[in-house]
């Protein structure tokens, strides 16, 4: 949680942000979304970012998704076990 606004104050140009956290099933989902520029003409360290993120919700057996085809802003959704 911590990197994610390091990122957000740094790549994404955001004036709106969302998170919907929710528990289903012993796991835990959260939902985030902005109205930022989005990943498409992001910068090498932000995709870095982005990647070392993935990497350690997938160490505890989480799943992740972004939305990078999204043209308002940003989404990333991930779930992993309590």
């Amino acid at each position: 949680m911590r990197n994610r606004f390091i990122f957000i104050k740094k790549y994404s140009k955001v004036s709106l942000v969302s998170d919907n956290i929710k528990i289903i099933d012993k796991n835990l989902t959260i939902i985030y979304n902005d109205n930022g520029v989005g990943t498409k003409n992001s910068t090498s360290n932000f995709k870095n970012g982005l990647q070392n993120v993935e990497n350690r919700i997938k160490t505890i057996n989480g799943n992740i998704i972004f939305d990078k085809n999204s043209e308002k802003g940003f989404r990333i959704n991930f779930s992993f076990p309590l």
